[in-house]
């Protein structure tokens, strides 16, 4: 006869880090860190003529140490004549669209889809990879019908002007606020099981046996926004990893007694 009783006992460490905009190349000094890039993404309204009537929206990405400013894509024929796009990490004073520095004059702007779509591009600046940092810009565009003067609009939040109390299609700026996606990786320890099964006989015999798995890693992408490197040790507490069983079988039932 068998009596089988198991008796768990096991512990999870997890270890999560969180890097900054900076990471060390290889655990050296600060002297060694360099620049992680940032990942945002905001996306505002592109309003046309005095009403600030939306058409569509201008989005901003920054990914790979490239700020991408999208424009939204023309429909019934009508095409993009000239952009002209503005990234500052002070508010933006300048209201003479033609002279912000990203223009298709000197391609930093350019459009495709036979002038249906625009885009205006340049790298990141050193002094924005900052978490949480405010950055200032303007989108600007010309756009119609082929041969025609066409209408003007801007990326705005709330059609508000650059300079206050300006009326009618006046310059508009908008704000976008930096994000760090950085690295957060969880590691566990081992978790070990020790099973013990008792065998009824004229006298008692124990066998015990202790089974153990490991959970790989994970790694996922969190924003944060911490000045430096940090580490975080917590302490899971008991733990099974999912799908964890014993596969180690009990003993073999003993000979019959003759």
């Amino acid at each position: 006869m068998y009596r089988p009783s198991i008796l768990l006992a096991a512990a999870a460490v997890l270890t999560s880090a969180q890097a900054s905009p900076f990471h060390d190349i290889v655990g050296r000094s600060s002297n060694a860190l360099t620049v992680r890039d940032l990942e945002s993404t905001s996306c505002v309204n592109f309003v046309v003529g005095a009403n600030s009537i939306p058409l569509g929206q201008v989005c901003v990405t920054i990914a790979a140490g490239i700020v991408t400013i999208k424009y939204p894509t023309l429909t019934g024929g009508k095409v993009y004549s000239d952009l002209h796009a503005i990234i500052k990490a002070t508010a933006i004073t300048e209201t003479v669209a033609g002279q912000w520095p990203l223009t298709k004059a000197n391609t930093k702007c350019t459009t495709t889809s036979g002038g249906a779509d625009g885009t205006c591009t340049i790298a990141v600046d050193d002094a924005w990879r900052v978490c949480g940092k405010t950055l200032y810009l303007g989108a600007h565009a010309t756009f119609g019908l082929p041969g025609t003067s066409g209408d003007g609009g801007w990326g705005s939040v709330g059609g508000s002007c650059i300079v206050a109390g300006a009326r009618g299609n006046c310059p508009k700026a908008f704000s976008l606020i930096t994000e760090c996606k950085c690295p957060f990786v969880t590691t566990y320890a081992p978790y070990s099981t020790q099973i013990e099964y008792v065998v009824t006989k004229t006298i008692y015999e124990t066998s015990t046996t202790t089974c153990t798995a490991e959970k790989a890693p994970e790694t996922a992408t969190s924003t944060c926004a911490v000045a430096f490197l940090a580490t975080q040790t917590v302490d899971g507490g008991v733990a099974t990893p999912a799908g964890f069983t014993c596969s180690t079988p009990e003993p073999a039932p003993p000979p019959a007694c003759t």
